[in-house]
């Protein structure tokens, strides 16, 4: 997670958060470490490894325009998260992502959405009194 170097321990996430909703691959691809991993927990999907491969494949997944997501920062039981929520960001919570990182890079992402983690959406939705999308399955 955060490293002393860090002006403050959401500075990555704020960095995320603001890449994300300026639709900017490239600004999160320069946050991640050359040999990032990401994982949508709960699926099929094989775990993502190095920056290219997930600039290429769940990055532009997420940002999908016509999603219409917009991420914030949250601290849930002492853990930071990023939710991704649609509606201008006032809607259910879509997909909530962990990130790991050293200093600035981010080494691991962790997706969680509704069709493969609904409890754990369902969990962190109740800690932050936010309704999910995985609340309708």
């Amino acid at each position: 997670m955060s490293g002393p170097s860090d002006p403050h321990p959401q500075y990555v996430h704020e960095r995320f958060v603001a890449a994300f909703n300026g639709r900017e691959i490239p600004r999160i691809a320069e946050l991640l470490a050359t040999d990032a991993t990401a994982e949508v927990l709960g699926s099929p999907f094989p775990v993502e490894r190095g920056r290219d491969v997930i600039a290429g494949t769940s990055l532009p997944h997420v940002l999908d325009p016509g999603a219409g997501l917009v991420a914030s920062f949250a601290l849930a039981a002492g853990q930071p998260w990023i939710l991704l929520r649609g509606d201008e960001g006032r809607g259910p919570i879509d997909t909530a992502i962990r990130i790991d990182h050293e200093g600035s890079r981010v080494t691991r992402i962790e997706y969680v959405v509704a069709p493969h983690q609904p409890e754990a959406l369902r969990t962190l939705g109740a800690q932050l009194g936010l309704p999910t999308l995985a609340q309708e399955l």
